[in-house]
């Protein structure tokens, strides 16, 4: 079993838990590119911090430096990350 963590943004959000509970329904219309993500996965966890898009980057270069791997271009088609998608070890491993 894989684990990945998702830095989303949700900068244009008025209703943020509406939308967290939106994405970790499995059946729902796709729009967003994370919509095909968890239409399979199962969401465990989500956390909201406040702040503009420079600091989404800081915090997903930060976990490119601790996961060592990131699935390219995923939720970064607005900036210059390397990806905002990041894929976990499986536990024990």
């Amino acid at each position: 079993r894989r684990r990945v963590r998702r830095l989303p943004s949700a900068r244009c959000c008025r209703n943020l838990p509406a939308r967290l509970a939106r994405h970790a329904r499995r059946r729902k219309k796709r729009h967003w590119h994370i919509d095909y993500l968890t239409c399979r996965a199962r969401v465990v966890g989500a956390m909201a911090v406040e702040g503009g898009k420079s600091l989404e980057c800081r915090i997903a270069n930060g976990l490119a430096k601790r996961f060592s791997r990131i699935i390219p271009r995923f939720g970064a088609s607005d900036c210059c990350c390397g990806g905002h998608l990041f894929l976990l070890a499986a536990r024990g491993k």
